[in-house]
């Protein structure tokens, strides 16, 4: 699952946004937001040569290429160039904050209501006022309850509504069937709600086989709120200067009762975890139908993925004192107090808001405006009730809070349900700590300086003054952030030379990551080595040609295990970029304070359990185990067990065949297993196919072990920052057996499609990543680059050993897994195998021969329909050939 499904309603920087919430006391009760100045109007105030800068995430870029040349060919005299939004982080020391650099970069850009006030009250925002009233068709009342409030402070608007996202109750209709009760509709109250969750509620004695309710985890703020403030009314009164906090109050007081008692005299939930920071809860669609018969579902998917059939939604319940009950989440634009062309924006913007604006799977998102939702057909494009449910929702919206004193609500209810508080002592508690909070927001506002009056900037050229360079698109995976690192290269690239100008752009997230599908978008690109899919080498070119008469690059420099998966037909179609194996990083501190040795690069499984039993001490909570996994084992599992000496993939044959069950296979799982069930060195973590539907409870125990320093070796691809010196850890690579099978973990390399004009500048390009280390994320795949001097100063020898005993050793590199993605659907036996295992519930040899007639019946299935580099055929395969597999990791739940 992909945290990019998201970005459509991320705030640009949630980290530093939890600290900037405080600063909303100072948006209420007559504190004047400063009002920059007006900037200077476009030359001869016309049109004629206006580019706008419009920043986006880079997964949007793709998605409004289609606007922009809607919104250009009605203004022809404007240009629109979609620029990508700065990095997250507070940039260099001295340098400009994000928000600055944000509205340094753009005309216009996305903000939610509460990045845009904040913004504002920096003075890094254009007040929206003066164009709205001078729209005379500009109407309040066309957006729906609760989304251009978000913008307004006394007076004056600072962001434009464009898109909502809805929270959702949804419920198994076939559970409530067997009730007897009738299907709750829109307009439903709290007491209908507490009936139906009673109902569908399943115990066996003491022990609940399903829950009749489940909150997402974490559990958002907004909707953490909706059930408080929907019965309470609000918990901080907004209209008072100061904002009063009225934790202490007989509704409230009885609202947290209520809400307590879901848990603890109702026992229709289990206990959320509460989340404070500021973001969404990552959830597929229809996931908690494992464990619940009905659950709040953010409803971003639920307009255009597929539900199962049954499920159906509700708006929240209403019936208490304020109008608006189910949770939403609003994005907009906001404009840069900086633009020179403030009417060109402000055309921008408005026309943005008229339209059904693209999602991360390219799909519409709900619009801000019930007219563009009319007008765009959206409610024609969905099932009747779910198009009723929404509007519904979209009606009683409830936005998140725009005043502090929130925080010790999270307190409080984590200390009502562990019974260390009564409800009235936890809320008395509340009460004070939230009047200090609101106190401590308004000496911080105070603090508040605005920025000098600036303008945006132009895009920099890309290339010096000289003959018209070759312009090159450059595609990198879908994560925005490995974008950000090629864009800082494409810049010394271009430094160095005028004939080629490299645009960087992520794959868009709604394309598989495929050569095919990268070739289409991009001149070159960073991709897996799927070569042995015709059609993959069909996309792209070979570069024998380039590698033959260009002097400054040999054969010879690369490793010969990664130049191996990028040859096919006797032939290389890509340059070898990076290697990621899998390490082992260990505490240095733990292993002084015990008195042993750091492993060294040719240790063995035995010099693993014999560490991990010296190094593991205590009990319950506080103890520290020698050893940690990943919090889902399955896609490293193939590889652990191939270094020690097991075999999941025959790939001697075609297609390749699965050895699950053979001898050596059965033993490395069951040492593997045993360090949990037997020796107790390592933690149990996730062990069900189920429990991936929301892994953030086993990442963060894991992620917990690690920081506490409670692990004292674990499992990792992103060792971070581990240069030497620089932090206690150290770097060793995965022990190996005897009769060990293989080494990397993954490849990825530099491509040219087949379908591009500038294959010279595409190898131009390539060839200087491969000379640059910082390129690679692991191990850099060319000698000269790898074993230089100055990459050892800056990884450090150590971790320079660990990656190279991956990739040079008696071992072939184990990457069928990369080459022949179908081949992944069988780690999902393996891992059910595996937690089988762990938790004592079948021996090694038992569940894995059940998972290998599985993996047998696949494998006939993917070869009856010739599925092998298809994957929605051969998912259908994994579906038909175990039901039993939860939809959302087969695609069967999209």
């Amino acid at each position: 699952m992909s945290d990019q499904r998201n970005a459509g309603f991320r705030p640009l920087w949630p980290i530093l946004l939890l600290a900037l919430l405080l600063l909303l006391a100072a948006c209420r009760g007559g504190r004047e937001l400063p009002r920059p100045p007006s900037p200077p109007a476009a030359p001869g105030g016309g049109d004629e040569g206006i580019t706008l800068t419009f920043a986006v995430y880079d997964w949007q870029q793709a998605a409004y290429q289609g606007l922009v040349e809607a919104f250009q060919a009605a203004n022809p005299n404007l240009r629109v160039l979609m620029v990508p939004i700065p990095a997250v982080g507070p940039g260099p020391a001295g340098g400009p904050t994000p928000f600055l650099r944000l509205a340094t970069t753009a005309d216009v850009f996305p903000a939610d209501p509460t990045t845009a006030l904040v913004m504002a009250h920096q003075g890094l925002l254009h007040d929206l006022t003066p164009f709205l009233e001078a729209d005379p068709d500009f109407r309040p009342q066309d957006f729906y309850p609760g989304t251009l409030e978000g913008y307004r402070r006394n007076g004056h608007t600072w962001g434009l509504p464009t898109t909502v996202q809805v929270t959702l109750i949804c419920y198994d209709r076939t559970a409530l069937d067997q009730t007897g009760l009738p299907h709750p509709r829109p307009g439903w109250t709290w007491d209908d709600f507490l009936t139906t969750a009673h109902a569908l509620t399943v115990r066996q004695g003491e022990r609940t086989t399903r829950w009749g309710f489940l909150l997402p985890d974490p559990l958002p703020p907004t909707t953490l709120l909706a059930f408080i403030e929907g019965r309470a009314g609000p918990l901080v009164d907004p209209s008072t200067d100061p904002p009063t906090p009225r934790f202490d109050t007989s509704p409230a007081i009885r609202a947290v009762a209520w809400f307590a008692d879901l848990v603890q005299e109702a026992r229709v939930m289990p206990p959320p975890r509460f989340e404070q920071k500021v973001g969404v809860t990552k959830l597929e669609p229809g996931a908690w139908l494992e464990e619940a018969a009905m659950a709040a579902d953010p409803a971003w998917d639920l307009t255009r993925q597929r539900l199962p059939d049954r499920v159906r939604c509700l708006p929240f319940p209403g019936g208490g004192p304020q109008e608006g009950t189910t949770p939403i989440q609003v994005q907009g634009l906001v404009m840069s107090a900086g633009t020179r062309h403030p009417d060109a924006a402000w055309r921008w913007m408005r026309f943005l808001s008229h339209q059904l604006l693209p999602g991360p799977q390219g799909a519409p998102l709900l619009p801000a405006r019930p007219s563009t939702a009319e007008a765009g057909g959206l409610w024609e494009t969905m099932d009747a009730e779910m198009a009723d449910t929404l509007r519904y929702a979209l009606a009683h919206g409830y936005p998140p809070p725009s005043v502090p004193g929130y925080g010790p609500l999270y307190r409080a209810l984590d200390a009502i349900l562990r019974g260390e508080k009564t409800v009235e002592e936890a809320m008395a508690e509340a009460q004070q700590q939230a009047v200090a909070e609101i106190r401590q927001a308004l000496a911080w506002e105070a603090q508040i300086t605005p920025v000098p009056p600036f303008t945006v900037s132009p895009p920099a050229p890309q290339a010096r003054p000289g003959p018209t360079p070759a312009v090159i698109t450059f595609l990198t995976g879908p994560d925005s952030r490995e974008a950000q690192r090629y864009r800082d290269l494409a810049r010394a690239f271009h430094e160095a030379q005028t004939e080629v100008v490299v645009e960087v752009r992520p794959l868009p997230p709604d394309r598989p990551y495929t050569l095919q599908a990268l070739a289409e978008a991009g001149d070159c690109f960073l991709g897996p080595p799927t070569l042995r899919d015709p059609q993959a080498r069909t996309a792209v070119i070979s570069l024998d040609p380039f590698l033959s008469t260009d002097p400054t690059l040999s054969r010879d420099d690369f490793y010969p295990s990664l130049l191996e998966p990028f040859t096919a037909r006797g032939r290389l179609w890509g340059l070898p970029a990076e290697a990621v194996p899998l390490v082992v990083a260990y505490r240095r501190d733990l292993f002084d304070a015990a008195g042993l040795p750091y492993p060294p690069p040719d240790w063995t499984p035995d010099d693993l359990l014999s560490l991990a039993r010296a190094l593991t001490r205590g009990e319950g909570a506080e103890k520290q185990y020698g050893f940690v996994g990943e919090a889902y084992e399955g896609y490293h599992l193939p590889l652990i067990l191939a270094r020690l000496g097991g075999s999941v993939v025959d790939d001697s044959v075609t297609p390749p065949a699965f050895t699950l069950d053979a001898p050596a296979t059965v033993e490395a799982l069951r040492w593997y297993a045993a360090l949990t069930a037997e020796h107790g060195v390592k933690p149990r973590l996730a062990t069900r196919l189920t429990e991936l539907a929301d892994l953030a409870p086993f990442q963060t125990q894991r992620e917990a072990l690690i920081q506490e320093g409670r692990a004292a070796m674990w499992t990792t691809t992103t060792p971070g920052n581990l240069e030497e010196g620089a932090a206690p850890v150290g770097l060793a690579p995965l022990p190996a057996g005897p009769g060990s099978n293989g080494a990397l973990l993954s490849v990825r390399g530099y491509f040219i499609s087949a379908r591009t004009g500038a294959r010279e500048a595409c190898w131009t390009w390539i060839t200087f990543l491969t000379t640059r280390p910082e390129a690679a994320q692991g191990f850099p795949a060319r000698r000269s680059v790898a074993e230089s001097a100055s990459y050892r100063r800056r990884v450090g020898e150590e971790r320079v050993a660990a990656y190279r005993a991956g990739v040079v050793g008696p071992e072939q590199p184990f990457l069928p897994f990369v080459q022949e993605p179908w081949l992944t659907g069988v780690t999902y036996w393996l891992f059910r195998a595996y937690g089988q295992v762990v938790r004592g519930e079948a021996g090694p040899a038992e569940a894995l021969a059940a998972a290998q007639r599985l993996a047998d019946a696949y494998r006939a299935c993917v070869l009856a329909r010739d599925a092998f580099f298809d994957q929605a055929r051969w998912e259908a395969c994994l579906r038909e050939t175990d039901p039993s597999l939860p939809a959302f990791l087969t695609g069967g739940g999209r």
